[in-house]
């Protein structure tokens, strides 16, 4: 609406209609406000810069303004449940199993998902399931060190016995995962 406002102010100034252009920019300053009050911080934002440049009477910076902030709230934007699915897709047609940084990454990125937006239950059955790979991967580098502690000393039948019971659990872990994902 405030583009189609500019438009019309643009075109009533070229007219050299100075009365209507005032009563268009009285109205659009009056929009801009509204949105001011109702709208959201990265609203907010953009319209204190409408505002200052519009009070300057820079109605170039107040064009610009709304064009790059339309751009990127309705054009550019990409919806918060992409990173769920793009997670899932990740995880479904990697070959390779994902790695410990990718885990992390996903994990930032749906819990940030998650502080804006509590109500989606995908991503938070996403976010469980990375947390669950995460508790794998602890739990693989645990069965290393139950490896190198067999390896350094033969004889520790402890280590050896805890050694068999963590790869049995290590195998069930695995199932669990790959239930829960189909």
């Amino acid at each position: 609406m405030g583009a189609a406002i500019l438009h019309r102010v643009n075109f009533l100034r070229m007219q050299e209609k100075k009365e209507e252009v005032q009563r268009n920019l009285k109205f659009f300053a009056l929009v801009v406000q509204k949105i001011s009050r109702i709208g959201e911080s990265g609203d907010k934002a953009a319209v204190s810069q409408i505002l200052q440049a519009l009070g300057r009477k820079n109605y170039g910076k107040v064009s610009s303004t709304l064009y790059d902030y339309r751009n990127k709230r309705f054009y550019q934007t990409i919806p918060p449940e992409i990173a769920g699915y793009e997670f899932y897709l990740w995880l479904r047609y990697l070959p390779d199993q994902l790695d410990y940084e990718t885990l992390r990454h996903f994990e930032e990125k749906i819990s940030r998902t998650l502080t804006e937006h509590p109500d989606y239950p995908d991503m938070w059955n996403s976010l469980a399931l990375i947390h669950l790979m995460l508790c794998r991967e602890y739990f693989l580098k645990g069965l290393d060190n139950f490896k190198e502690a067999t390896r350094i000393n033969p004889g520790f039948t402890r280590a050896q016995k805890n050694l068999r019971l963590v790869e049995n659990d290590g195998r069930e872990f695995l199932s669990l995962i790959k239930a829960i994902f189909k």
